[in-house]
């Protein structure tokens, strides 16, 4: 953090280098060639190597040029002169044109050769990889690594067609004159033709066989959250997300096409890739978010008040280039067993050739409750206990009502109010970039610090630098490229206080007049404990340095091909301690200072050699890559608990404490694989794409280690054929038909399962085994099986994507079916095994079925007027469609062939008795009483829990609408959800001692005196009035909201910068739910996502 804070300093105080442009200005008439390179080199920066006695035969030059691109100027300049030029690095060469004397023809001349050489219209750098082809002919070559090209054979005059990812195409027309030509590219405006990251290579929407979302880093950027991962919700057709906790730092999770998998004790999030590096921490099962299927990432050790620290809060949102969402086989199958959630690359900004620029962020703003929920009233909770207690026939007394009796009644505090506060966020990042063709570098940091919700902690803090560095030869055939991303965190946080939250309104203050916690007024008998505000002074300090770097060494060995060699090493940190002081226990029970240390270490290396081949085949274009992986992951987690410390001050030093526990968990994870891509695209009509994979993993016994992965995805672009383009109305621009079938996998079994171990503990029992004669003995505590294998996901993918007047209507359709088999859960074994459960792979079969759609819309598309509307929704099924003895297995009380693996069964609430006030249920087996058997499935007959909610979402998706006029800027997203979920406060009666988030009915339509005919049961201090059903969760939140200003150019130069601009961004503004708490956090926590109101300003130096 402190060499955060220095190099952040130290880079908004240093001095910066002057820019310098990629054009050229300059009007003259019979200027000599030499002041014409001076002009070249003032303004560009350039150097321009010649031997001086070529420009003896030198003509005057006269030109009118206004922002013309270097290279083009340069043709210009030199296409009457005796000299041809090459532009290296910052360095232009001049040679001598090389002159051949014509020879005598005894037969007609077969043509003439034409070269040419392509470059980036903004940056004048040559492009490699250019598509060129002859227009009507099966001519076709491509551009090398200097960006030149040749056609040879060439009669008469010729029209060209240069395409590359990333680029508009262009054609161009060469008379016979011509012999060599420059052509300057532009980056696509369009979204069918923008470069899109995928596995191991670019593709674009146009040309992709796979299903891949793009997310780019300013949509990210505009949602001032922590976690950039935040930002992708409502902006991807089939990624449901949601939260674990309202913490800035805890896990997101992440579901991408529905769950696959039946044991819902796994992690089943996608794989994560940042610039290459899989993202890989062990999951040590000390702590578990598995109910949730969620990984506690960073924190694998001990209790977490945040559920774990997600991996993506060391990353700083202005540092991603983009993020690309791969969804279906043909975009995953390339990562194999990895693969069978889905797969998220995070692209970070890399260096680009340029002046040198220095760019400054600042951010401030306030962390604030988007939404209070309503609390009863003072009164409202006095009489609700009231009616309680003489609904159940008991007199309130000091112990069983200290509220109505001891403390004062006429108090009345809203806790949740008085324990959120408004937050601050702050952030500060610096940027230093430039470089030439030959070296380029990218250096920023970033500072950023925020507040939760809740009171009394240090909230989130966040420093990050990040290094991007590439060279290249003066022949550009080698290129090294270094990342370095560096993330020091600390989150001070508390557990989630929800009996806090719902203590009676009239309570007492937390602290008495001594600044103490206010134990006494709680517990007017202090054999009973009524405070709840204990966790105040129980901090959670989690402290984490991470680093993920990368070298990446790419050598052309000849036209075409390409050798890749990408190193990759991640390494983390984290400490995660817990105190309990004595200030924080009651006085009347002895209390005794309590620490708990916990840490996680986390190392990962790989190395990922590639051979990528292209080649321009008439009309078509080959491309071939053979690849392999070799990675090992470390994980070691250690918790220590102290206690007994002499005083609350000296709880830092375990050597001080009294007692001392210590557990440590060891996991080391190794992986193989070979893949191969071979991709064919002939004519820009039709693209297919082969994917091959066999990977091996040290989580299965040797001889079932390696499995094997692929698929195959194809593309039409109707909309190219010169029938169709007769057939379709002028206004229709764009047809494409995909396909896609793969198979992929999942290793997600824990390590070491396949082998016996041993330990202290019994299975089923937390007691250690007694030593028996000084010798500690050990029981096999995991039984053997060698024999389990992969689990398997196969998924087909079909697609069309449509574009209407010139694609300023782009609509694309998907429809999904994965089929998850082999599955990897558990078997019940024999008893005289000594065990319950096997670990083995099961012929169970899940399936998800769905459909995605997804519109953007460019409404207004003039100079100094944009207006573009996008939106997106899926409906997605989840079904167990197969499982051979589903009776005889661990989930036969939890599934059902038919259904979703998601389905929550409960009773039948068939109203409140008019007689009693309590709810009655339906008795559904007519047995004579309402009963719940745990091991039979519901429905069976064998108890009353028959009615299924499917808590998986109806439909979910998003919306927004981007606005910009002249310098001003508006965008809004908006993402919202369809789905169910259990009622608020669900674990406590009303009528006991807690003031609970209700209904707004519930006060006037609840049971009272017999005969009354109401919705809702009586209040009661001692019984169960709580209903089964599954409540509306649905919800519409509009997720982020940028205004923003760019300055005019003239008085940014006024100002002495290159660029100024401010904007207000704002986070999950408001949410219309009828339901009480956020509806996106999974936990039934109360604590809420936070909204987030910044004003920030962006200028550069």
């Amino acid at each position: 953090m402190k060499l955060t804070i220095v190099l952040l300093t130290t880079m908004l105080t240093c001095a910066y280098a002057t820019g310098l442009s990629q054009s050229v200005t300059f009007t003259g008439k019979e200027v000599p060639l030499k002041q014409v390179f001076a002009v070249i080199e003032n303004q560009t920066g350039y150097v321009v190597f010649l031997n001086r006695d070529i420009l003896n035969d030198a003509k005057p030059v006269t030109i009118a040029a206004k922002q013309m691109p270097l290279a083009e100027f340069l043709s210009a300049v030199l296409k009457e002169q005796p000299f041809d030029f090459l532009i290296e690095g910052k360095t232009i060469v001049l040679s001598p044109k090389k002159i051949i004397p014509p020879a005598i023809l005894l037969f007609d001349p077969p043509g003439r050769d034409v070269s040419g050489f392509v470059y980036d219209a903004k940056t004048s750098a040559p492009i490699r990889g250019v598509n060129i082809s002859v227009n009507g002919t099966n001519k076709a070559t491509q551009s090398d690594e200097r960006g030149n090209f040749m056609l040879k054979n060439i009669e008469g005059d010729i029209s060209i067609t240069l395409t590359s990812i990333g680029y508009e195409k262009q054609i161009v027309k060469v008379t016979d004159k011509n012999s060599r030509i420059l052509v300057a590219l532009r980056m696509a405006t369009s979204e069918l033709d923008q470069a899109v990251v995928q596995a191991y290579g670019i593709t674009s929407k146009r040309l992709s066989t796979g299903n891949i979302v793009k997310v780019t880093g300013e949509e990210i950027r505009r949602q001032p959250v922590m976690n950039p991962m935040a930002a992708l919700q409502g902006k991807v057709p089939g990624l449901e997300l949601s939260y674990l906790t309202g913490n800035a730092s805890s896990p997101i999770k992440i579901q991408i096409r529905g769950r696959n998998s039946i044991n819902s004790n796994v992690v089943t999030e996608p794989l994560y890739v940042i610039d290459g590096i899989p993202q890989t921490v062990l999951e040590s099962g000390i702590i578990t978010n598995n109910r949730f299927g969620v990984s506690q990432g960073y924190i694998q050790n001990g209790i977490s008040y945040t559920q774990g620290q997600s991996p993506f809060f060391n990353i700083n949102p202005k540092d991603i280039e983009s993020i690309e969402v791969l969804k279906d086989a043909d975009a995953t199958a390339i990562y194999g067993s990895r693969a069978a959630n889905g797969v998220i690359l995070i692209t970070t900004k890399k260096a680009q050739a340029g002046r040198t620029a220095f760019d400054v962020s600042i951010q401030q703003g306030v962390v604030t409750v988007p939404r209070y929920p309503r609390m009863m009233s003072l009164r409202e909770y006095i009489d609700m206990r009231y009616e309680a207690f003489r609904n159940d026939g008991i007199t309130p007394t000091v112990d069983n009502a200290p509220d109505l009796l001891v403390w004062d009644t006429t108090r009345s505090t809203n806790w949740i109010r008085q324990l959120l506060r408004t937050g601050n966020n702050t952030d500060i990042g610096a940027t230093l970039s430039g470089g030439d063709m030959r070296t380029s570098f990218r250096l920023s940091s970033g500072y950023t610090e925020q507040r939760d919700l809740n009171t009394r902690t240090g909230g989130n803090k966040r420093g990050t630098l990040h290094l991007n560095v590439k060279h290249a030869t003066l022949n550009q055939k080698l290129t090294i490229s270094l990342m370095a991303a560096y993330a020091s965190t600390k989150v001070d946080a508390i557990s989630d206080p929800v009996s806090g939250y719902t203590t009676a309104p009239n309570a007492p203050p937390i602290f008495d007049e001594s600044g103490k916690l206010n134990y006494k007024g709680y517990n007017p008998n202090p054999n009973i404990n009524n405070f709840t505000f204990d966790y105040i002074l129980k901090p959670n300090i989690q402290k984490t340095n991470s680093l993920n770097s990368n070298l990446t060494i790419n050598y052309t060995l000849f036209k075409g091909l390409i050798l890749t060699g990408s190193f990759n090493y991640q390494n983390m940190n984290n400490t995660n301690d817990i105190f309990q002081p004595v200030a924080s226990q009651d006085p009347n029970s002895s209390p005794r200072a309590i620490a708990i240390f916990g840490n996680t270490k986390n190392s990962n290396v790989a190395f990922e050699p590639q051979i990528n081949y292209t080649r321009a085949i008439s009309k078509g274009r080959l491309s071939v890559m053979l690849a392999g992986t070799l990675q090992k992951t470390s994980t070691n987690t250690t918790n220590i608990t102290g206690l007994g410390f002499p005083n609350d001050d000296q709880m830092k030093s375990i050597s001080l404490a009294q007692a001392v526990a210590a557990t440590n968990t060891q996991f080391d994870f190794k992986y193989a694989a070979v893949f191969s891509r071979i991709n064919f695209n002939w004519d820009q009509k039709y693209i297919l794409n082969l994917q091959m994979r066999r990977d091996g993993s040290s989580r299965f016994a040797p001889g079932s280690q390696y499995g094997n992965f692929g698929s195959i995805g194809a593309s039409w672009i109707a909309s190219e054929e010169e029938w169709m383009k007769r057939m379709l109305p002028s206004w229709f621009s764009f047809i494409k038909l995909r396909m896609s079938y793969g198979i992929t996998g999942s290793d997600n079994v824990g390590n070491y399962e396949y082998l016996a171990r041993y330990g202290t503990l019994q299975q089923g029992s937390t007691t250690r085994m007694f030593p028996y004669g000084d010798v500690q003995p050990y029981v096999s505590v995991v039984p053997v099986n060698q024999q389990y294998r992969w689990e398997e996901l196969r998924s087909l993918d079909a697609g069309i994507n449509l574009g209407f007047w010139d694609d300023r209507i782009s609509v694309d359709f998907t429809y999904v079916r994965k089929r998850s088999g082999n599955q990897l859960t558990q078997l019940p074994t024999p008893s005289y095994t000594g065990f319950n459960l096997v670990r083995a792979n099961w012929g169970a079969t899940v399936q998800n079925k769905g459909i995605e759609a997804a519109m953007r819309i460019d409404v207004i598309k003039k100079k100094n007027l944009l207006l573009a509307l996008n939106a997106n929704i899926t409906r997605n099924t989840n079904k167990l469609i197969a499982y051979p003895g589903l009776e005889n297995s661990p989930f036969a009380n939890r599934l059902k062939l038919g259904t979703s693996l998601n389905m929550q069964y409960v009773k039948r609430v068939t109203g409140v008795d008019p007689l009693t006030g309590e709810i009655s249920f339906e008795d559904y087996n007519k047995d004579g009483v309402i009963t719940t058997n745990t091991n039979v499935f519901p429905g069976t007959g064998n108890d009353d829990n028959y009615v299924g909610y499917d808590v998986s979402p109806d439909f979910f998706g998003g919306f927004g609408a981007d606005l910009t006029w002249k310098n001003f800027g508006l965008s809004m997203q908006f993402n919202y959800s369809k789905q169910l979920s259990p009622p608020v406060g669900t674990g406590l009666s009303i009528g006991r001692m807690a003031n609970l988030i209700l209904p707004d009915d519930l006060l006037t339509n609840h049971w009272r005196k017999p005969g009354d005919i109401s919705r809702y049961p009586k209040f009661t201090t001692i019984g169960d009035n709580r209903g089964a059903e599954y409540v509306s969760s649905s919800y519409l939140r509009l997720n982020a909201v940028q205004i923003s200003y760019a300055m005019p150019e003239k008085l940014t130069k006024k100002a002495g910068l290159k660029g100024c601009n401010f904007s207000l961004n704002i986070s999950n503004l408001f949410t219309i739910t009828s339901y009480g708490a956020d509806p996106s956090v999974l936990s039934g926590s109360f604590n809420p996502i936070p909204r987030i109101i910044v004003g920030r300003i962006n200028f550069t130096l």
